[in-house]
């Protein structure tokens, strides 16, 4: 991930932010030991909001298939999908997508060019 332009990251960090789920994630994940199974963090995670009825076992495929791939690959996490634990969490590549992601926001904001 280490050659990605300052749009790439923003928008690494964008897949984040853009779901609550993959938000919740990452703020149990920097107060949890790693490695961790999706079992586990299923079960730390609140219900998803929009689907008050989910079960465990499809929050846990939810996590599977859908956040946890995401999250790997903005190299936050490293996944081992076929173990289903996440066996990393990259705390300081994190701060750099959120500040490549306020970055680009300021930018925005301020009408000025983006490098990319």
């Amino acid at each position: 991930m280490t050659g990605d332009t300052p749009t790439q990251e923003a928008i690494h960090g964008f897949e984040i932010f853009r779901h609550e789920t993959r938000i919740q994630i990452v703020e149990t994940l920097s107060s949890a030991e790693v490695p961790l199974d999706c079992a586990t963090l299923a079960g730390e995670l609140p219900d998803e909001p929009t689907v008050s009825t989910q079960s465990a076992s499809s929050q846990e495929q939810a996590l599977h298939h859908l956040h946890l791939p995401v999250l790997e690959k903005t190299g936050v996490i490293t996944y081992d999908a076929e173990a289903e634990q996440i066996t990393t969490f990259d705390q300081d590549r994190l701060a750099t997508l959120i500040d490549a992601t306020q970055d680009l926001l300021r930018s925005l904001e301020a009408g000025e060019g983006y490098e990319r």
